[in-house]
């Protein structure tokens, strides 16, 4: 028989990796498709431009932009809600180890950028969901103290 999962404040038990991994991939499919609409229109202008210098500035305005609409929709909505809709989909949320939730934009923006930037390297800030067996935190959660867990 295997244990019962770990709970956190509110008694609530941490979220199934696959539910997580599911409700990234979802988030992922939304922003995408986002993205794809605001870089098609950069190219779009940029091939307007042809030889125009501004149409390199226009490439790189798009890729900053869907840079910054991924840590928007995933501070907003963590930061005030506890959860992007993927993870809403999924059934899980964020929380604070001192049981806050929503855990506030500060705390969610820091969240963010340690996944977005450090986590993204090798995988190495997931793979420690694994190796963290009681609260299956990855780098980025345990940088900004939460954890994620199932909404119930």
């Amino acid at each position: 028989m295997g244990t019962a999962p770990a709970m956190m404040p509110g008694n609530l038990p941490i979220a199934p990796v696959g539910s997580r991994f599911l409700g990234v991939l979802i988030d992922a499919l939304i922003v995408g498709v986002a993205g794809s609409v605001i870089f098609g229109i950069c190219i779009g202008l940029a091939m307007l431009l042809k030889d125009n210098p501004m149409a390199g500035v226009l490439l790189g305005l798009g890729y900053f932009l869907i840079i910054f609409a991924v840590f928007a929709y995933e501070t907003f909505f963590i930061g005030t809600k506890g959860a992007t809709i993927g993870s809403k989909i999924m059934k899980v949320k964020v929380m604070g180890l001192d049981g806050a939730m929503p855990i506030g934009i500060p705390k969610a923006a820091a969240r963010t950028l340690v996944r977005m930037f450090l986590s993204g390297i090798c995988f190495i800030g997931y793979i420690m969901i694994f190796l963290d067996k009681e609260r299956h935190q990855a780098l980025h959660d345990k940088i900004a103290g939460t954890v994620v867990v199932q909404a119930v």
